[in-house]
């Protein structure tokens, strides 16, 4: 739990941003990794957010897992 709020803590201030870093250049023109790497932090803070935010605690019992698959790169 405390690396998920770690994490959280240092990305959740920087994320709105995300977009700011990718809008000025036309997406075709941003390297794929660039693309990649900043879609998996997003899909990272989605995963975190709701243990840190709502349930306090890593694991919620009863619950089924839950898992983000990226099966192709967005289309600019």
């Amino acid at each position: 739990m405390d690396e998920m709020q770690a994490f959280y803590d240092a990305f959740f201030p920087r994320a709105p941003g995300g977009d700011r870093v990718l809008r000025p250049v036309p997406a075709r023109r941003h390297a794929r990794r660039t693309r990649s790497d900043l879609l998996q932090l997003l899909y990272s803070l989605v995963m975190v957010s709701f243990p840190v935010e709502a349930w306090r605690q890593p694991h919620i019992p009863d619950s089924g897992a839950a898992s983000l698959d990226l099966l192709i790169e967005p289309v600019p």
